[in-house]
């Protein structure tokens, strides 16, 4: 029961916060341009693609802002929890009412704008149907893959070497101080400690999810984070190819019809290289499968893919959230600033490509 909860709120949590963040997007965008009506042409499964990955984003900035806070301050690791679980109230309960009063004033607006649309129902409600059950298939291949890696991550057969993220949650939960105690040796650390691991926010979180919902950490990283990290990684490829055939194509051609099969295929192919692009350590593969819950794994299959998706869509105060997150995941340097780089480097070519054209 206790692991039902915490993937139930591990899955749901991020949807609320991407659906209130996401519709006041797209009501702010509408009165600067004309991509709101590319996000109401897009399908329900996709919509929800988005507002996963962008909540799952927010839900970690959430956790990295508390934990440097509680670093900073000095707070032991149940104060910490405290504040953020306060932070996510108010975030949750803000994003619902966003969502609520946003909704509720375009179904106000539709409804007094129902009268001249009645000639064109018929057909719309054609189309609706043909794309509810295109979707509908896309939806079980989605829960199928989803299932797949559940049952590949809960085999437990991880790969531990070279890693202490499960024994620095323990120091957490046990100490109840943060990056007080060397997790190897159980003794308090000398001085020698670098300053800049106390920001890592990742074990901050994992050994929040322990504390609120009673589960071992083994448990946690070895089975849980993966499979959730699995179905991020499954929600941010359909973004991405929402990004490249829909939105950079629709910015030119607003009556096109949603590109449901290139959206599939581009999603059917990652997934299928994810599952067999090799079991070698070090590949995405075996990250997801055998490390799932190191930071490297979150850097490259959801960061640095969350970035990108981003910058397709020109969505560029999105693109500071992987921005920010990278120096506070990977506990070495190794690839940090890859989010930066790439988010810069298509910024300036969007803004010459923007001025050659006028």
């Amino acid at each position: 029961m206790k692991t039902i909860l915490c993937i139930a709120f591990l899955l749901l949590c991020p949807i609320i916060l991407g659906l209130g963040t996401v519709t006041a997007y797209n009501k702010i965008s509408s009165v600067l341009s004309k991509r709101a009506a590319l996000t109401q042409k897009k399908p329900f499964i996709v919509r929800l693609c988005g507002y996963y990955s962008t909540g799952f984003m927010l839900l970690f900035l959430l956790a990295g802002v508390t934990n440097a806070l509680g670093v900073f301050l000095s707070l032991t690791f149940s104060a910490t929890v405290k504040v953020f679980t306060l932070l996510l109230i108010a975030v949750l309960t803000f994003a619902y009412l966003v969502f609520i009063l946003l909704k509720f004033a375009s179904l106000k607006n539709k409804t007094s704008a129902a009268g001249g649309a009645s000639k064109d129902a018929g057909d719309s409600k054609k189309d609706k149907t043909s794309s509810d059950r295109y979707f509908i298939l896309f939806l079980i291949i989605s829960l199928f893959f989803s299932a797949l890696a559940l049952f590949i991550t809960l085999r437990g057969k991880i790969y531990p070497s070279g890693d202490q993220t499960v024994e620095t949650v323990n120091s957490f939960l046990s100490s109840n101080e943060m990056y007080s105690v060397n997790p190897l040796t159980g003794l308090v650390y000398d001085g020698d400690h670098p300053s800049r691991l106390d920001y890592m926010f990742l074990p901050f979180f994992y050994a929040l999810l322990c504390r609120s919902f009673k589960l071992g950490a083994m448990k946690l990283l070895y089975h849980i984070i993966p499979a959730v990290y699995a179905v991020c990684a499954f929600s941010l490829f359909v973004t991405v190819g929402d990004a490249f055939f829909f939105e950079r194509a629709g910015e030119s051609d607003l009556s096109g019809v949603y590109p449901k099969t290139k959206v599939t295929l581009f999603y059917m192919i990652c997934v299928f290289l994810l599952f067999c692009c090799g079991s070698a350590a070090g590949s995405i593969s075996f990250n997801l499968f055998h490390a799932g819950y190191r930071s490297g794994t979150f850097l490259i299959l959801l960061l640095v893919n969350y970035s990108l998706a981003m910058c397709i869509k020109k969505r560029w105060a999105a693109c500071l959230i992987p921005i920010v997150l990278e120096p506070l995941t990977a506990s070495t340097k190794f690839g940090i600033g890859a989010c930066f780089v790439m988010t810069a480097s298509l910024f300036v070519i969007s803004k010459i490509r923007k001025k050659e054209e006028k």
